[in-house]
This record gives structure tokens, C-alpha cells and sequence, in this order.
């Protein structure tokens, strides 16, 4: 039978593993998703229509800026392989194009609850995904553009692009010490496991 203070010495392992799992998703997933999506302000919201160009106002004092695209969709009913809907999208200023980047919309039967090939949507669906982290040095009027690379799979009823101003951006070192953390409690939850299990067949052999 262990005393109090082997209690105590056989618990911290584990209780390691805890805090050293909750600091790595703060300072790793946790860190990523609040930087991407909720850092920030929101300065805007704009309907996009595909091929059709729109205008979005933007100063050097709402650096850092992120787009994020929000897009419904209604998933296909049948889904034999992947299901994939695409766009290229660009921001220009001046008839200069600042970035390109391209957004999609994935669906494939790996997605189904019952593991089949045949998927059946009740209504719409909605992804939202960030498209670019940038910063402008001048005030003006910019024109963002959205055009579908790929759009007979997957139909889509709206995109609507967000503008958020004064972002955090991901501080890299931190969000790899925040993954580190999240292997070390692993590794320190099955170290704990292994410990319990070896003590518990000592025990046996000890009352056998």
C-alpha cells in the first residue's frame, strides 16, 4: 500500500501531462484559429459574385489585414469520389496585383457518417476559410476578384468575403513549443499508463 507522499509522487506525472496538454493547445491550435479568425476587428463584409470584381476600401493603419471568405454551398447528393469547387482569387490595387491565392470547397464520401457513397444534404452548408494575411501601403479603393476554377461539383449560392483589420499574426516560435507540449503529454500519459501497469503486476505477483 503506497503512503501519501508515493500517492502524491505517482500522480505528477500525470498531472504534468495535463497542464503540458492545455498550455500546447493554447499556445498551438489554440494560437493558429483565434489569429486566423478571430483576431482583430471586423472592418467589412462584401458579397462576392463569381468573375464579378468588387471594391473594398482599405488604409495602411488597419494593418495587419486578413480576408476570410464564408461560402453556402449545398452538398452534391451523390458523392462517388471527391466533390471539389474552386476559385482563384486576387487583390489588386492600381492594376497591380498585391497576392493570388485559391479557395475551395471539399466534399468527398469519406465525409459520411455510415461510411457509404451517397450523400444527402437537408438544406445548406457553410465552410469559412481564411484567404490571405497582407498589409497595404496606401489608402484607396482595392478590387477583389473571385474566379471559379472549378465550379460543376459542388454547388455554391453565396461567398461572402469579411475584412479584418489589426490582426495578430501566428508567432511561430510559440505555436511550435505549444505542438512540442502537446507530444510531450502524450508521451508522459503513456509513460504514466506503462507505470501503472507495471506497478499493478508487481502487486499481483507480491499477493500471488
Amino acid at each position: 500500500m503506497q503512503n501519501p507522499t508515493q500517492q502524491r509522487g505517482a500522480a505528477m506525472p500525470a498531472i504534468l501531462a495535463i497542464l503540458c496538454g492545455l498550455a500546447g493547445l493554447v499556445l498551438g491550435p489554440g494560437q493558429i484559429v483565434y489569429c486566423m479568425f478571430f483576431s482583430g476587428s471586423a472592418a467589412g463584409e462584401y458579397a462576392c459574385k463569381p468573375d464579378k470584381p468588387i471594391t473594398i476600401p482599405l488604409a495602411p493603419t488597419q494593418n495587419p489585414l486578413r480576408l476570410i471568405a464564408k461560402i453556402e454551398y449545398t452538398k452534391p447528393r451523390h458523392i462517388i469520389h471527391t466533390a471539389v469547387t474552386s476559385y482563384d482569387t486576387t487583390l489588386t490595387f492600381a492594376g497591380e496585383q498585391l497576392w493570388a491565392e485559391q479557395i475551395r470547397v471539399r466534399e468527398s464520401d469519406d465525409d459520411d457518417d455510415d461510411g457509404g457513397s451517397i450523400s444527402i444534404s437537408m438544406g445548406s452548408s457553410y465552410t469559412t476559410t481564411p484567404i490571405a494575411l497582407f498589409s497595404v501601403e496606401q489608402e484607396g479603393d482595392y478590387t477583389f476578384v473571385a474566379k471559379p476554377t472549378r465550379d460543376n461539383d459542388i454547388k455554391v449560392h453565396a461567398l461572402t468575403v469579411t475584412v479584418r483589420e489589426n490582426v495578430r499574426v501566428v508567432h511561430t516560435l510559440s505555436a511550435v513549443a505549444g505542438f512540442g507540449l502537446m507530444v510531450l503529454a502524450i508521451v508522459l500519459v503513456v509513460m504514466t499508463a506503462r507505470g501503472k501497469g507495471g506497478r499493478s503486476n508487481v502487486a499481483e505477483r507480491g499477493t500471488a
